[in-house]
């Protein structure tokens, strides 16, 4: 999401998804991640995976999300 912080930002369960993103690229620099979010096609909120890799050389990171 463009422009806004998201570090603080819990999923649909309540899951700090963006927290456990960044602890996770941290060690091995990707992983997925199961979380709750919603769906911009169906509006509604559906489970999803986040991928999230860590960006070599940086203290940055990129995530694409996927429904199921």
């Amino acid at each position: 999401m463009p422009g806004k912080n998201m570090i603080e930002a819990k999923d649909a369960a309540g899951k700090p998804f963006v927290k456990e993103a960044i602890a996770a690229v941290k060690g091995p620099g990707a992983a997925a991640i199961d979380m709750r979010w919603g769906n911009p096609q169906t509006k509604q909120i559906a489970d999803a995976t986040m991928f999230v890799k860590r960006v070599p050389g940086q203290e940055a990171y990129v995530g694409s999300v996927v429904f199921k």
